[in-house]
């Protein structure tokens, strides 16, 4: 793995020398290779109405060298009432692949007055993907900026923002297209600024790390991190993780995955839109 032709904080390109479109990213690796998957943006100027123009994917070997793969869910043009359509707030995807049902599991937040999931499946990571369940709430609340995660054993854990009231981490169904009880609520109580969003879990050394920021709407937060023994928490704060960030507000980024790097133990790699 080499990383030496990253440059943090500017336009990356694709091979075939575009702009990368895969905001509120994610970072999938399988059989030696990197996926990086997100929000296309290509579209939206903030005055055509266009949030996201469905989710698109990229490979790399190297995690320098991203080939566009389109669009892995294209968005649904035709229909205004679909989550999937252009100017549905759709963000932050994250996907997981499920053993017990064989298929690849797609969570998408809607954000804003909708605050919903909708939830897709395919069978094969860069897709079709097909909605499999929609307007999901899990335990009847409004949800934001969440990450899903899974064990060495395949059980699925979903943590995510509700209503600017807290966090949950709950454990997810065995076919990953629902949650379970029981579930905890972490940061209960705090309200904007303080209430967390841009959830990111990892583990290191045994321990349960989430990674958030502040809520402040469209513009960089300061992070903290909290760890926990076990992953539903509950989370103890232990600081702001960007050692030598003179900016205050999380390198003016948010973070949207962190993930371990393989064949370097100790090692990871954090994703995060500037």
């Amino acid at each position: 793995m080499s990383v030496c032709c990253l440059q943090n904080g500017k336009p990356m390109l694709d091979t075939n020398g575009e702009v990368i479109h895969a905001h509120g990213g994610s970072l999938h690796y399988e059989n030696g290779i990197w996926y990086w998957y997100g929000e296309n943006k290509k579209y939206t100027d903030g005055k055509n109405g266009i949030w996201t123009w469905g989710i698109s994917c990229y490979s790399s070997a190297d995690l320098c060298h991203w080939k566009n793969e389109g669009l892995i869910i294209p968005p649904e043009t035709e229909n205004p009432s679909s989550s999937l359509h252009p100017s549905r707030p759709v963000d932050r995807p994250h996907i997981l692949y499920c053993q017990a049902s064989g298929k690849y599991v797609c969570w998408l937040k809607l954000s804003g007055v909708d605050a919903y999931f909708t939830v897709l499946s395919a069978d094969h990571f860069l897709g079709p993907y097909c909605i499999e369940r929609d307007h999901v709430r899990p335990f009847g609340t409004k949800v934001g900026d969440f990450d899903l995660w899974q064990d060495e054993n395949g059980r699925g854990y979903l943590f995510f923002e509700h209503d600017h009231n807290g966090l949950i981490a709950a454990h997810l169904s065995p076919d990953y297209l629902d949650v379970e009880a029981p579930y905890r609520d972490n940061y209960v109580g705090l309200k904007p600024p303080l209430t967390r969003e841009g959830v990111t879990h990892f583990t290191h050394g045994g321990k349960h790390y989430l990674l958030t920021s502040g809520m402040t709407g469209y513009v960089p937060n300061e992070s903290e991190i909290a760890v926990s023994d076990d992953p539903l928490g509950p989370y103890i704060i232990i600081g702001n993780p960007h050692r030598g960030d003179d900016s205050g507000v999380s390198y003016n980024s948010q973070v949207s995955d962190i993930v371990a790097c393989p064949g370097h133990p100790g090692v990871f790699i954090t994703l995060a839109d500037r």
